[in-house]
């Protein structure tokens, strides 16, 4: 055990513990910084979520009284159960409003008037809190009609009269604009529960008056709803995951000290929002006031979330080291050993060396490898049996000698199109034997590393006789397709005329069941051209008609053919203008472009807006962008939502209709330019679906390249 020790020396026990010493300690301190920023992530996310929920609630519960103002701004008068029925299913489905009242404008002359028609006085509450008749106004704001019942005692209340009310009616008055009060205490609530009211002008035309004095002078009345704001917060976060954080929601009017509208049981001061120093604040404006949602983390959140991990990693390292210390002792005695044990591992190399050379002479499919120039270096026996050439015949020439589709003038640019089209995935393409047959292979393509550089191996074999199959079966539906159009039209058109009374009157019931087979004629219409275009696509019937066309005006052709089924969502449609050209069949772009529109506005919620745009990429492709603010896809979807007949399920579980051939074909289309197609997405935020096409330009810098 001496002579080692001697020969190697202490350095070659003291250096390697040393640097394992200082290595553990650093691991240590980032295993640290890595459980703190999980923390923080999970911390951030939940408190994301809570926040946006809030947002989007409260938002939710507005366009109920959007709804409301507008049904006042499109009819001259409201009665009284009309009313009710209006607002009846909003508040049953919105547990978070109050209440909701029609406020019409009565001036000082038709107060008598008024009063008359309503059958109730004008009133006012003293400073006791006490309905008294109202002072002598120039004019009045009275709640004429309220929902539910149990508020009808406000019936005849003159909201102006009192200051909090007054500042936020004449801010809706004046702006034309939907404006909240401060936070308010209502007569029917406990001491604890904090309110708003929300107040929405109506004025004589219809339309919000173009100035001031206009809009003063027009002004008709206000919708006006009551919001809880323990329900209104409660209800939008009540299904999301709390445990460990608490929220809060305070109005900022003074920045300094901003006022708390609405906290759960465990935020017990603001001093909650600092502990373990996480906290996550998300403003928004709500009423015309500026709100800020609160959440923080509790003790109990970092005692969850953390782990002795990183202790134990410190623990694992020192025990290590010492170890190491004692195995690196022992080691330089057994160097003889060691030598013995290298030789032993470079036979095992051998042996699997040998073994896969043994399995690549014994696969069924074919297996070459080339380099990046495209100049083949091996050939398996089973490749050689395919294309019919021998191995030493190949070596050293380019792939594109066994390629059916590669072009004699300058097949380079065909292979890195071939290349980016099937890396990494399975590719049917067309090849070429030795003796000029031309046969259907599928190929998958695949990038490796080697001593000598990147190197790639394409696994591919024959499916001639598949393909075969395939087009059987394709000319099997299509022909079963024709023949059911036909008489799936004339049932479709008997339908319609029975429906539309041509044997008579009919019942209510049979005209709905007449209408209900009529729409699911259409439906099963649709699937069928559906199907036999997507199998005219995918066999390769349809030949691109590629010619140099303006992607500004593929836009706006798109655009304007989907725009009244936006219009009916009340989706708003964008695009960003573009000087950009492709070498494209225009109607399938368009056809493209209306089928991912068409998608993104029926997943999307009505109020958002949907972007199309494209950018330039450096290899000559052009790539087309459609983005939505929709609720997103599962990831678990990305590749399957372009198969045939693949549905996404959505989170409210409705039906959004469709054939499920949409995507597909689109994918269909895409490939026959030689592109690609795919979809970003994050659930609850939206998706961006994208897809390449060539470029006019780059067409024309290769075609200038070849002269």
């Amino acid at each position: 055990m001496t002579i080692p020790w001697r020969r190697y020396g202490r350095l070659s026990v003291i250096l390697p513990v040393a640097a394992t010493l200082v290595s553990s300690v650093l691991l240590f301190g980032y295993a640290m910084r890595q459980e703190d920023e999980a923390v923080l992530r999970t911390f951030q996310d939940r408190a994301r979520t809570l926040a946006s929920a809030v947002r989007v609630g409260c938002d939710s519960h507005l366009e109920i009284l959007i709804s409301l103002n507008a049904l006042y701004a499109s009819v001259p008068t409201v009665s009284r159960e009309e009313f009710s029925r209006f607002v009846g299913r909003s508040l049953s489905r919105h547990p978070g409003i109050r209440g909701l009242s029609w406020n019409p404008r009565v001036e000082a002359a038709d107060r008598a008037r008024f009063e008359a028609e309503a059958g109730t006085p004008i009133t006012q509450r003293d400073p006791h809190g006490q309905r008294v008749p109202a002072a002598p106004r120039a004019e009045y704001v009275v709640v004429r009609y309220v929902e539910p019942a149990t508020d009808q005692k406000a019936l005849g209340l003159d909201v102006a009269s009192e200051p909090v009310r007054r500042e936020a009616l004449s801010s809706a008055r004046d702006t034309g604009l939907i404006a909240a009060t401060r936070p308010i205490r209502l007569v029917n609530d406990g001491a604890d529960q904090l309110s708003i009211l929300l107040f929405a002008p109506v004025y004589g035309g219809g339309t919000v008056p173009a100035t001031v004095e206009e809009r003063r002078r027009q002004i008709r009345g206000y919708t006006t709803g009551a919001f809880r704001l323990q329900d209104l917060v409660e209800t939008a976060i009540r299904d999301l995951p709390r445990d460990g954080v608490t929220v809060a929601l305070f109005e900022d009017r003074a920045p300094a000290v901003p006022e708390r509208l609405y906290s759960d049981a465990r935020w017990t001061s603001r001093k909650d929002e600092a502990a373990g120093g996480l906290g996550w604040r998300e403003p928004f404006v709500f009423g015309g006031r500026s709100w800020e949602v609160h959440v923080a983390a509790t003790p109990a959140f970092e005692q969850r979330y953390r782990s002795w991990s990183s202790w134990l990693i410190l623990l694992g390292g020192l025990l290590f080291t010492g170890l190491l210390g004692a195995f690196l002792y022992v080691v330089t005695s057994r160097t003889a050993k060691a030598e013995e044990l290298m030789v032993l591992r470079t036979a095992d190399a051998q042996v699997s060396e040998a073994r896969t050379r043994d399995i690549l002479e014994h696969m069924l499919g074919g297996m070459i490898t080339f380099n990046e120039q495209s100049r083949i270096e091996s050939v398996n026996p089973a490749a050689e049996r395919i294309v019919g050439y021998r191995e030493e015949e190949l070596i050293g020439r380019s792939v594109a000698l066994l390629l059916a589709d590669a072009p004699a003038g300058d097949p380079e640019r065909f292979l890195r199109q071939v290349h980016r089209k099937a890396i990494g995935r399975v590719t049917e393409l067309w090849g070429r034997r030795k003796d000029g047959e031309v046969f259907y292979t599928e190929a998958a393509l695949f990038e490796f590393a080697a001593p000598e550089g990147r190197r790639f191996a394409c696994n591919f074999q024959d499916i001639s006789e598949r393909r075969e199959v395939d087009r059987l079966k394709s000319e099997f539906v299509s022909t079963v397709s024709h023949e059911l159009r036909t008489p799936l039209t004339s049932i479709r058109g008997s339908l319609g005329l029975l429906a539309g009374g041509v044997l008579g009157d009919l019942s209510p019931q049979v005209r709905d069941f007449l209408l209900l087979a009529e729409r699911n004629a259409v439906r099963l219409t649709a699937l069928i051209n559906d199907i036999l275009d997507f199998e005219r696509l995918d066999s390769g019937r349809i030949e691109m008609q590629c010619t140099d066309v303006d992607l500004q005006a593929l836009f706006e052709q798109s655009l304007e053919s989907v725009r009244p089924v936006a219009d009916e969502h009340q989706i708003a449609l964008l695009s960003s203008p573009t000087g950009l050209r492709l070498r494209a069949d225009g109607a399938r772009i368009v056809q493209l472009l209306i089928n991912l529109v068409s998608n993104a506005i029926k997943f999307s919620p009505p109020g958002r807006e949907i972007r199309v745009w494209a950018e330039e990429k450096d290899d000559d492709w052009v790539r087309i962008f459609v983005k939505d603010r929709g609720q997103g896809i599962p990831a678990s979807y990305h590749q399957r939502i372009f198969e045939r007949f693949v549905h996404v399920e959505t989170a409210d579980k409705r039906d959004k209709g469709g054939t499920g051939l949409g995507l597909a074909i689109c994918k269909a289309i895409v490939e026959q330019h030689g592109g690609r197609i795919g979809v970003d997405s994050e659930l609850g935020v939206g998706s961006t679906f994208w897809f390449d096409l060539p470029s006019a330009a780059g067409r024309e810098a290769m075609s200038e390249r070849a002269n």
